[in-house]
């Protein structure tokens, strides 16, 4: 329930703990499940056919400090549902995406009709993500998200996309401030409609 979010991290000092994804699934998916937080894991990723490092359908999910690297043919980590409603209330503070085939974040759905909504990206940093031209950019939002205090470089097409599915009213409609984009194979900012 809201008020007993489980936290998944580590104890006492050391190194950081790694889930590692395999050659058949994701390091971790996440559907059914709610009120988790997750601080300071390294998600490193799978390397089967489209299998992200971690892949949500679901809602009620922070993570803070965690790094999603090295998925060998997908994204990093990927929200999405078929109207976006199942994408709610995820929160990425102070996280790395690096070195992910496709897009290092994508929070989307297919027709936006219902979401996705609630969601936050905040002070993270997006490299080296992406090596064809479908998916490949830093971070990829849709529906009811906000992505603020971010830095995005060296991604294969650009820093950051934007689209709001055509909902074109603003109800679920991304936003970014205060963000940073620089060295992208082709644009700092994409926005589409």
């Amino acid at each position: 329930a809201s008020g007993n979010t489980i936290l998944f991290g580590a104890y006492g000092t050391g190194a950081r703990p790694v889930i590692n994804g395999t050659s058949e699934d994701h390091a971790m998916l996440l559907s059914d499940q709610a009120y988790l937080r997750f601080d300071g894991i390294d998600f490193a990723g799978a390397s089967g056919a489209s299998n992200e490092s971690v892949r949500i359908l679901t809602g009620n999910i922070a993570f803070n400090d965690c790094i999603f690297r090295d998925s060998a043919d997908y994204m990093g980590v990927g929200c999405w549902s078929v109207t976006g409603g199942a994408i709610h209330d995820l929160t990425f503070t102070d996280c790395v995406f690096r070195d992910n085939d496709w897009t290092g974040l994508y929070i989307g759905s297919d027709t936006a009709a219902a979401g996705p909504y609630n969601c936050i990206v905040d002070g993270c940093e997006f490299d080296d993500n992406g090596s064809n031209a479908n998916f490949d950019h830093g971070c990829y939002v849709a529906g009811d998200t906000i992505v603020r205090n971010c830095t995005s470089h060296n991604n294969y097409v650009s820093g950051f996309k934007l689209n709001d599915n055509g909902a074109g009213d603003g109800t679920f409609a991304p936003q970014l401030y205060n963000c940073y984009s620089y060295d992208n194979g082709e644009d700092g900012i994409i926005v589409t409609h």
